[in-house]
């Protein structure tokens, strides 16, 4: 049962930390929480089957006024390991931060700015500014702003990036959390959002620094078609026709059995531009 909000906690912050992330990344990701203009109120962090160090614990503790960690005695996939933490969560609005990357100081107080002024608004996200331990350069990734631009990504790609989300603890309660969906567990979040009526949006302004892992790079993983035929069914819902819906499925797969670095340059072709600071 998901707690009711409290008055006192407007703000909570939403992270998972899995034994497969790195102790200096999440590190990093802490201090840039630790360092928001706007403070939250409350972090929950879930420990997923993973005992963190007394270094982490610590910087954990400095994140928030309140700290809720949520211990796992076994790994559990994104999904059901989000809904865990989503358990705990008190504050009106819920920030999504991943443990590998770093965020702009303003990130908070910007969005929470923005819901203030625009109360319709359910969950919002930013574009982003992707970099990679491999290379100095950084590119920026602008996603779609508005409901119709939104909708138009969404046939084609994941049209919000997750780790840079605000959302109303309130929708996600009515939509029941995360489902167990392969690497596209928020992919399927939006496109429930969407169908029961909710607003979403994008700022233009980058306000996280998104780490791409090469060395998560792996073979070409058809596993993932099933996701992708889950997505499908769903959108569906949403009057998509079928044939634009089977080009989107041939797409995909397509695009999965590319070599890495095709990958790469269609990305940086299609999505991305080099980042300027300022």
């Amino acid at each position: 049962m998901i707690k009711n909000s409290s008055p006192d906690i407007v703000t909570t912050g939403l992270i998972v930390f899995s034994k497969s992330d790195k102790d200096e990344w999440f590190k990093i990701c802490l201090k840039s929480i630790v360092n928001q203009i706007q403070p939250l109120d409350q972090l929950v962090c879930v420990l997923n089957s993973i005992d963190a160090s007394e270094e982490v614990l610590r910087l954990l503790n400095g994140c928030a006024p309140r700290v809720d960690l949520v211990r796992t005695d076994k790994f559990l996939r994104f999904g059901p390991a989000l809904n865990l933490g989503i358990r705990e969560c008190l504050g009106e609005f819920i920030f999504r931060f991943d443990p590998d990357d770093i965020y702009f100081k303003r990130r908070v107080k910007t969005q929470l700015d923005y819901l203030r002024i625009n109360p319709d608004i359910d969950i919002l996200g930013s574009a982003i500014v992707e970099f990679s331990n491999d290379s100095s350069e950084k590119y920026i990734h602008r996603y779609p702003q508005d409901k119709n631009q939104i909708m138009k990504e969404l046939v084609k790609n994941n049209p919000i990036a997750h780790p840079s989300v605000v959302m109303k603890l309130s929708v996600l309660k009515q939509l029941g959390g995360y489902v167990d969906l392969k690497n596209f567990e928020d992919y399927e979040l939006w496109v429930r959002a969407i169908a029961a009526g909710f607003e979403l949006r994008n700022l233009p302004e980058p306000l996280v620094f998104y780490r791409i892992n090469i060395s998560k790079s792996k073979k070409p993983n058809l596993s993932l078609l099933s996701s992708d035929l889950v997505i499908y069914r769903k959108l569906r819902i949403l009057g998509y026709k079928r044939r634009v819906l089977l080009f989107r499925i041939m797409l995909r797969l397509t695009y999965r059995v590319l070599p890495r670095y095709i990958k790469n340059l269609s990305r940086k072709i299609i999505y991305l531009k080099p980042y300027i600071p300022g």
